[in-house]
């Protein structure tokens, strides 16, 4: 028998016990875990942490730490069964942390070129390491891109299409509103399953959230959103003679002293009266 997990995931070891077909209970029950190649032990005998899910059907989680090691580890089960002495082994295969897991980019995996104008020089960093330099919190890989996933519906931006050209200012911005919003989300059951609803009254007690993006978002997550550049109000300047064609002599344009930068018009002809001045 035999099972595998990942670096930082919890393995489910299962032992089933029987008679003659017949489920049976066992006594005196353990469990150790060893290095296949090394013999190496990992966890000494112990019958703490086993679950007795039904007759004869045992059960241990086996959190498995990020720093462990990859490779083989033989889960060994001992008890007494109808008065006798018995074994089973299960083969855990722990893999890496991020095998299996979908590739998707974060805006950790994002770099910018130095920029002469937007400033830049921004390199890529491990997205582990950064959530947990930013919020002191160890995720998982799988973790991160789900927030990622998250945060790409409300930013209008993704690190595939849009990761390469943006601002210094805005990159970071974004990688900190993913450190915030994955951490959040590890400590909200049910996200996914939210209706977008802005007001939530019980038993005379009501909550009213300022943001409608509140419900999905992280609070400093929707902060580094709403300093995005293009996220913020933006105004079109209208051109006006009186603003635009001063000149250097008088802020006036009325006045004499710009006569000579006016732009001059023959008023008799304006009309369309001929191409003579009387």
């Amino acid at each position: 028998m035999s099972l595998a997990t990942n670096q930082g995931a919890t393995a489910v070891i299962q032992s089933s016990w029987s008679i003659a077909g017949t489920p049976t209970d066992v006594t005196n029950l353990t469990i150790s875990v060893s290095a296949v190649s090394t013999g190496t032990s990992v966890i000494a005998p112990t019958s703490a942490g086993i679950y007795h899910a039904s007759t004869g059907l045992y059960e241990f989680s086996w959190a498995v730490p990020t720093s462990q090691a990859t490779g083989d580890y033989l889960a060994a089960w001992n008890g007494t069964l109808g008065g006798s002495a018995s074994s089973q082994s299960v083969v855990v295969t722990v893999q890496d942390v991020n095998y299996g897991i979908p590739t998707f980019l974060t805006w950790c995996d994002i770099s910018l070129a130095q920029d002469l104008i937007q400033g830049g020089n921004v390199n890529p960093v491990s997205p582990l390491t950064w959530v947990q330099n930013v919020t002191g919190l160890s995720l998982t890989l799988g973790q991160i891109q789900q927030g990622q996933q998250v945060l790409n519906m409300f930013s209008n931006y993704t690190p595939e299409s849009s990761g390469f050209n943006m601002r210094p200012k805005d990159l970071m911005l974004l990688r900190y509103g993913l450190a915030y919003q994955a951490a959040w989300m590890t400590q909200q059951p049910g996200v996914l399953y939210r209706s977008e609803i802005d007001q939530l009254s019980q038993d005379g007690l009501s909550t009213h959230w300022m943001d409608p993006r509140a419900i999905m978002l992280a609070p400093l997550a929707l902060r580094s959103l709403k300093q995005l550049s293009w996220q913020k109000s933006r105004s079109l300047r209208v051109r006006t003679p009186f603003i635009d064609d001063q000149t250097p002599l008088s802020s006036d344009p009325d006045a004499e002293a710009n006569d000579l930068y006016e732009r001059w018009v023959d008023m008799y002809n304006f009309g369309y009266r001929g191409s003579s001045v009387p």
